[in-house]
């Protein structure tokens, strides 16, 4: 294998999209994928037996699990591979998290070919690349996770959205009136940049928001 071909390993708990991901990137002719995983576990497997793997593209969400978490266990085996998360979810919900957690890059999974090869030639030279959408945001400054933006109010109004609470149900046990709750609800919606309940659950039960 030419030495100028970089070894990638891809983790991601879905298997046909790893290997669509992998087609995708053979196609560049200047990456392999030399290893996969699905799990935090089975990567730092892979790291320790494939000491030539030169980069990592890491999703979010691994069998419900938040992976963003569990980078410094990948940091353990080896300090020197970059990390390119790769997730459905918006730069704005994750990204900043993600830098902070030690992430080399961002980008989404509906991001273009040209844009991911970018993305993964940057941190391969040990650069950070900067997803655009970021560029013209807010600060990564003002908070990693979406939810740590919110009010203890607004976070507790989440959490019991996330259980299944009717807002109705929430109001009376808060001692709160049903325009008041639903006001919150807006409100925390906007914080997180999320337009409905079912985005909240799921970040909720990403995040173990729901106890």
């Amino acid at each position: 294998m030419s030495e100028n071909i970089a070894r990638i390993m891809l983790v991601d708990d879905h298997t046909i999209f790893r290997s669509g991901l992998a087609r995708l990137l053979s196609e560049f002719a200047t990456f392999t994928v030399t290893a996969e995983a699905a799990t935090i576990a089975e990567a730092c497997r892979e790291l320790a037996e494939k000491p030539d793997l030169q980069a990592i593209i890491l999703d979010i969400n691994l069998a419900g699990q938040n992976a963003l978490e569990q980078i410094p266990a990948l940091r353990a085996q080896r300090k020197d591979v970059p990390i390119l998360i790769m997730s459905m979810y918006p730069p704005r919900q994750f990204a900043p998290a993600a830098y902070r957690a030690g992430a080399n890059g961002y980008v989404t999974k509906d991001a273009s070919p040209a844009t991911l090869r970018q993305a993964l030639s940057t941190v391969l030279t040990g650069q950070i690349w900067q997803h655009p959408d970021l560029l013209t945001a807010e600060p990564v400054a003002r908070g990693g996770y979406p939810h740590e933006r919110l009010t203890e109010r607004e976070l507790e109004i989440l959490k019991r959205i996330a259980q299944g609470e009717a807002l109705t149900d929430i109001a009376n046990d808060m001692f709160l009136s049903n325009k008041t709750v639903s006001t919150h609800r807006k409100r925390l919606l906007t914080k997180m940049e999320m337009s409905n309940n079912a985005e909240l659950i799921k970040y909720a039960l990403l995040h173990g928001l729901t106890v």
